[in-house]
Formats: structure tokens, C-alpha cells, sequence
């Protein structure tokens, strides 16, 4: 919300300070020597701000991995994306989810496509689950596991076209 008022400068002359207070961005003001002056730039900041808003921001951010998804076959790692975008951020244990969603972008599960997603888990997979049980403690497999059965059977349903 944008407030003006009027101020007199070291000639005495009456000039019009326009400020601008928005939550997330630092306070902006300006003066001007009439009053439609300030009232325009201060409209015009209030709609920039707007459009740089986190709200819109997210929603920018949601256009263009819908975008991206509609473009090419859907994988596991579409999934993993948009579950680290949308649903992460909203957690306590967001950086940490963050990683463990990053590290499973890098395995074999993220390049498999959705449709072929059960043959895969019953094959190959279960070898590179085998794999990582030796270099990790069964704590950070059960994690990784709870990742995987929450963005699955929610992402099936929720972003299924």
C-alpha cells in the first residue's frame, strides 16, 4: 500500500513524497513536485510489485513445469521435480528433503517413464536398491522410501493429465 504526503523543501516550496510498503521487498519512496505525479509512481510501483510478487512468482514457476511437461513423455523425475517445487517447500524439513529429492534425481528411477514405472521397481531397480543398503544406513534408505511413497501415489493421482 502506497502513502503520500506533503513536505516542504529548503525553499519552502510544497513537494509530495510518495511511499511505497509492500511485505518481502524493501521500502521504496520518491518526491515529486505535484501531487499526480506521486500518485502515478505510485500506482505504477504497486503494480510492479505485484507482478514480482512470491504468489505470482509461483504460479510463473507451476505455468512452465506444466509447460515442460506437456512437451515431452512424463518420467519419474518430472514427478520428483514438481513435488520439489510445490509440496517441499511447505515442510519443516525442507533442505533436507531437498537433498534426498535431489540425490534420487540422480538414479536410475528418474529416467524411467511413468507408464513402465512397475516393471522397473520389480527389475533393475531393486539391484541399485541392494547397492545402496551397503553404502548407507538403513535410517537413510527408510527416508528415501517414505519420499518415494508419498510423491507416487499422490502424484499419479493429483497431476495426471
Amino acid at each position: 500500500m502506497g502513502t503520500i504526503s506533503e513536505r516542504t523543501d529548503n525553499k519552502g516550496a510544497a513537494t509530495f513524497q510518495a511511499k511505497v510498503r509492500r511485505k518481502g521487498f524493501p521500502p521504496l519512496s520518491q518526491t515529486f513536485p505535484t501531487r499526480d505525479e506521486a500518485e502515478r509512481w505510485m500506482l505504477a510501483i504497486e503494480a510492479e510489485l505485484r507482478i514480482r510478487s512470491p504468489a505470482s512468482a509461483a504460479k510463473q514457476a507451476r505455468a512452465k513445469l506444466d509447460a515442460a511437461l506437456t512437451e515431452r513423455p512424463r518420467i519419474v523425475a518430472d514427478l520428483l521435480n514438481r513435488y520439489l517445487v510445490e509440496e517441499t517447500p511447505k515442510k519443516k524439513g525442507a533442505t533436507v528433503e531437498t537433498y534426498r529429492i535431489r540425490a534420487m534425481l540422480d538414479s536410475p528411477l528418474a529416467r524411467v517413464h511413468l507408464t513402465n514405472l512397475r516393471a522397473a521397481a520389480t527389475s533393475g531397480l531393486s539391484s541399485s536398491l541392494r547397492w545402496k543398503r551397503v553404502c548407507v544406513s538403513a535410517w537413510s534408505l527408510l527416508l528415501s522410501s517414505m519420499i518415494a511413497l508419498v510423491v507416487f501415489p499422490g502424484g499419479l493421482g493429483r497431476w495426471r493429465r
